[in-house]
C-alpha cells in the first residue's frame, strides 16, 4: 500500500443540491398545507414544486455523471473498475 494514491470525491456540490431540495420541500409543504386540496392554485403550486425538484435532482445526476466519467477516464488504474461510490455525508468523529 505504500505509494498507493487515494482519489476522495467529497461530494460536496451534491450535498448543497441536497440541502436545497430540502429547503424548497420545505418551503412548498408549508404554502401548500394553506390551500385546499385538488384547487387551481394548490395544482399550480404543486406543478412548479416538482418542477424545480425534478431540476435538482437532474443536476444531481449530472455532478454524479461527470464525478464517475473522470475518475474512470483519468484515474482508474487498470480500466477495469466496475463499482464507484460517491459519499455524500462526510462523518465526523469528535
Amino acid at each position: 500500500m505504500v505509494g498507493d494514491k487515494v482519489l476522495l470525491y467529497s461530494g460536496k456540490e451534491i450535498r448543497s443540491k441536497q440541502r436545497y431540495s430540502n429547503k424548497i420541500k420545505a418551503d412548498f409543504s408549508a404554502k401548500l398545507s394553506k390551500l385546499k386540496k385538488h384547487s387551481r392554485k394548490y395544482k399550480k403550486l404543486n406543478k412548479k414544486k416538482r418542477k424545480i425538484l425534478n431540476k435538482i435532482k437532474n443536476q444531481i445526476r449530472d455532478i454524479e455523471h461527470k464525478q464517475t466519467t473522470h475518475f474512470h477516464n483519468n484515474k482508474c488504474p487498470y480500466r477495469h473498475c466496475r463499482f464507484f461510490i460517491i459519499s455524500y455525508d462526510i462523518v465526523s468523529t469528535s
